[in-house]
């Protein structure tokens, strides 16, 4: 009988220690698992908005001491400012070590910024040529680097910016009228900054804006003068013309051919 009581006391003396022991030992942790979004891969996407600035004409050469057109001579400016639309899609490629995130875009644009004046008092002038730039197309090949924020990325950007100009002088009054027309690609340079954000593991959107600088281009503007329907002398202008201080803000949309990376901790 003393034999089964102090084996009854010892089992019930081991329980009461284990119990104390698993109150004082913490269960051992399950490690979490959390999504990181990522910026890396290939990703293409399309853009839209509007650009402003100025395009300054400065007169090399013109016969206007031959006729009454054009108005200006040699050594005479004129500029106008400059504004519309642009539309068109991106394509790039970013690199990401943990919240840097780098890489390179092609972006390309149709565009329809356009600006005119009318030329000022002069020697020649009767202020009737009207002188008009208009940008049809755009492109940019732009270095990016940029800082993560999980699915915010802040961003800079530069590089090179080209684009198609269209130019030309019309004499809108008698008793001469002409016209004269040229397109040129301007090469430049362009730097920018954006904010993106990441609605879904591959979808983005995106604000940007990008300051463009163009190179100056002589234009030769040639046409004829027209008397009462009949062609009569040939006037020339030679223009060196420089569209610059181009504002544009664009928002774009993205698709990156990637997904989450899972991160555990």
């Amino acid at each position: 009988m003393k034999k089964l009581v102090l084996g009854i006391v010892a089992a019930i003396g081991l329980s009461t220690v284990a119990q104390a022991a698993d109150m004082v030992i913490p269960p051992r942790p399950v490690a979490a698992i959390a999504t990181i979004y990522n910026w890396s891969g290939l990703y293409v996407g399309a853009h839209g908005g509007g650009a402003w600035g100025k395009s300054n004409w400065y007169n090399t050469a013109s016969d206007a001491a031959f006729g009454l057109y054009p108005d200006l001579i040699p050594g005479d400016r004129t500029a106008h400012n400059i504004s519309g639309w642009l539309a068109g899609g991106q394509l790039g490629y970013n690199f990401q070590s943990g919240s840097l995130v780098y890489g390179l875009e092609l972006s390309g644009s149709a565009a329809g910024i356009k600006g005119s004046s009318i030329s000022q008092p002069g020697p020649f002038s009767f202020q009737d040529d009207v002188f008009t730039t208009k940008i049809t197309s755009l492109f940019l090949a732009s270095a990016r680097l940029g800082y993560a924020a999980d699915n915010f990325l802040l961003y800079v950007k530069g590089g090179y910016a080209g684009a198609h100009v269209k130019t030309s002088a019309v004499d809108i009054g008698p008793p001469t009228t002409g016209s004269g027309y040229d397109q040129r690609w301007h090469s430049g340079w362009n730097v920018g900054a954006g904010v993106e954000f990441g609605f879904t593991p591959n979808w983005s959107l995106a604000l940007q804006y990008d300051y463009i600088s163009l190179q100056t281009v002589n234009d030769t503007l040639g046409g004829q003068n027209f008397v009462n329907g009949v062609a009569t002398v040939r006037a020339l202008y030679n223009w060196n013309v420089t569209p610059r201080d181009i504002h544009a803000a664009t928002v774009r949309i993205n698709y990156r051919f990637g997904g989450p990376v899972v991160a555990r901790y």
